[in-house]
C-alpha cells in the first residue's frame, strides 16, 4: 500500500492512500495558501483550537466528505449539509469503507501540562489511530495530536503494529506547571521507543518552534 505525506500549513496535512482517495487532517488555512485542496474523502480534527480548524479550513471540507471531530468541533460545522460527521470521544471508534478500502478509526487519549489534573485538561483533543485495510494489505497509522508522552496512551496502542507515526511538535514550554506543553524531541523519542513505528513522520507548527 503507497501512502503519500503532504504538509500544507500549520498542522494540516493529507495523506494520499495509493491515489485513489485522500485524508485530510485539521484544516487550519491561511490567506496566503492558493492551493486547490479538493476530493478529500476523510477529515479527521483533533481539536477546536485556531491551530487546528478555522472558517477558511472548514470551507474546504465537502459535503460527501467524512468527517471525524471531538464535539467541540462543531461550531465550526455547523453549515454544512454533511450527514458523514462523527464526534467521538476517546476510545471511540468508528468504521467507514471508501473505494474498496475498510478504515477504522479509534480516538487516542492526550495529554498536556505536568499536574494531577492534565488528563482533564487534555480532554479536548483527540488522537487517532488509523487502520487502513484493502484485502490482505493493511497499514497502521497513528496521528498523535497535541499531546505530551504519557504511558496511558502507549497502552491504548499496544495491541497494534504501528507503521506510520504522524507526531505533532508543538508549544514546548519548559516551565514545570505548563498546561500547553505538548510534545518535544525526548518524548517522541520515548514514542518511537515504545510504539517502534516503521516510518515517524513530525509537524511541526513553525510559530512555536524556532
Amino acid at each position: 500500500m503507497d501512502i503519500k505525506f503532504y504538509h500544507h500549513t500549520k498542522f494540516f496535512w493529507t495523506l494520499e492512500i495509493d491515489k485513489k482517495f485522500l485524508i485530510g487532517c485539521d484544516p487550519c488555512l491561511e490567506k496566503s495558501i492558493n492551493k486547490n485542496f479538493k476530493n478529500i474523502s476523510l477529515w479527521l480534527i483533533t481539536e477546536a483550537s485556531k491551530e487546528h480548524i478555522n472558517s477558511l479550513g472548514a470551507e474546504l471540507i465537502e459535503n460527501n466528505a467524512k468527517v471525524v471531530a471531538r464535539k467541540e468541533c462543531g461550531k465550526f460545522l455547523r453549515d454544512k449539509k454533511n450527514r458523514n460527521i462523527q464526534f467521538l470521544d476517546w476510545f471511540n471508534k468508528r468504521e467507514f469503507f471508501i473505494d474498496g478500502y475498510k478504515i477504522t478509526i479509534i480516538a487516542i487519549p492526550t495529554f498536556k501540562g505536568h499536574s494531577t489534573n492534565s488528563k482533564i485538561n487534555a480532554r479536548k483533543t483527540n488522537g487517532y489511530f488509523i487502520s487502513i485495510l484493502k484485502k490482505n494489505k493493511i497499514k497502521n497509522i497513528y496521528v498523535s495530536g497535541d499531546t505530551y508522552y504519557h504511558p496511558d496512551i502507549i497502552k491504548s496502542l499496544s495491541f497494534f503494529i504501528i507503521d506510520l507515526l504522524i507526531a505533532n511538535i508543538g508549544e514546548s514550554s519548559n516551565h514545570f506547571f505548563s498546561f500547553s506543553k505538548t510534545m518535544d524531541l525526548p518524548m517522541l523519542n520515548s514514542f518511537i521507543a515504545n510504539l517502534k513505528p516503521e516510518k515517524t513522520i513530525t509537524v511541526k507548527f513553525k510559530k512555536e518552534i524556532k
